[in-house]
């Protein structure tokens, strides 16, 4: 039995899949399994595992049909034995020593999940973005200042399961299949709500590699408007499960998406922008006194909020008809 196990989803990444595996073999903790799910792929990337796993005893290759990210992750952790459970995505790398500072820190803080920085690399322009540093010098956080930080804008801890290590026995619910977006974020805040202690790590780091075909880039406008309508759902739902700060958190993330989503589409004036302009609205429409009670949200976004919104009011409609 291993103490990590490592679970790493694989479809069509035959130019990336060797550099992921080698920094994953390169770690200086040594005593995890390495679960590689084929999932599909039409290119050399199962034949690429395979030959992995034939010069590694750790490397366990799984290949199924074609069924998404959800699924592959979901095949890994059914048969997961380590206590703990990282992700890593096929594109992207990690340090050599990343996993070795998580789990001591999951140790000597006694913590439920660990979560390091994300270096987004760009594929022309190399090392593009890192999470604030200042955030990763916190140290051990409480369930509500972690959740509040996976809501920070710009993003700090991220909504990625790939920059996190999880206790396995704290998973009580299986990545959601039905979602083709914003799944890592459902899986993550289902756990929080098991986890009581978080710590933060600032020694080693999570390469997220953006290239034309990652799912960063893929259907921007449309994956923008679906991440609208994502976090509202979690406004309504889930989020009543933290306390008041995590959702005026998740509240002020999800108007500054309506905006930025707003400003992304507004020149091409296509169905993306009427549905992301609608997205702001109706809910700006049926929240305005819990938006201006927010303390989270600043006095500067109120006002650009209602000047969107009275923009978009029908000519001669006035605001004591819609508030």
């Amino acid at each position: 039995m291993h103490v990590l196990s490592i679970i790493v989803p694989v479809y069509k990444v035959e130019d990336y899949l060797p550099r992921c595996i080698n920094s994953i073999l390169a770690q200086t903790f040594t005593d995890f399994e390495l679960i590689l799910i084929d999932d599909g792929s039409p290119d050399s990337s199962g034949d690429i595992i395979d030959k992995y796993a034939a010069i590694d005893s750790r490397i366990i290759a799984i290949h199924q049909e074609n069924q998404g990210v959800s699924a592959a992750r979901n095949a890994g952790l059914r048969i997961a034995g380590g206590k703990y459970i990282g992700f890593v995505d096929s594109d992207d790398w990690v340090d050599n020593d990343l996993f070795e500072h998580m789990i001591s820190s999951a140790e000597d803080e006694n913590a439920d999940l660990v979560c390091c920085p994300v270096y987004m690399v760009n594929s022309d322009e190399g090392i593009d973005s890192v999470s604030p540093p200042q955030l990763f010098c916190e140290g051990t956080l409480s369930q509500t200042a972690f959740v509040s930080h996976v809501f920070d804008y710009p993003r700090t801890v991220y909504a990625f399961v790939c920059n996190k290590l999880f206790v396995h026995n704290k998973i009580k619910n299986l990545f959601d299949t039905t979602l083709s977006y914003g799944e890592d974020l459902t899986f993550l805040l289902s756990y929080c709500q098991n986890a009581e202690r978080f710590s933060l790590i600032s020694e080693s780091g999570y390469y997220y590699y953006i290239h034309e075909t990652s799912a960063f880039h893929r259907n921007y406008a449309k994956s923008s408007v679906l991440s609208l309508v994502l976090k509202r759902g979690f406004l309504d739902g889930i989020l009543n499960e933290f306390d008041k700060a995590v959702s005026q958190a998740a509240e002020d993330d999800y108007l500054d998406s309506c905006l930025l989503c707003y400003q992304w589409t507004k020149g091409e004036k296509d169905e993306y922008y009427y549905q992301a302009r609608h997205e702001l609205c109706s809910y700006v429409n049926e929240n305005i006194v819990r938006i201006l009670k927010n303390a989270r949200i600043p006095l500067k976004k109120k006002l650009l909020i209602g000047l969107y919104y009275m923009r978009s009011l029908p000519a001669g409609q006035r605001v004591n008809d819609v508030v």
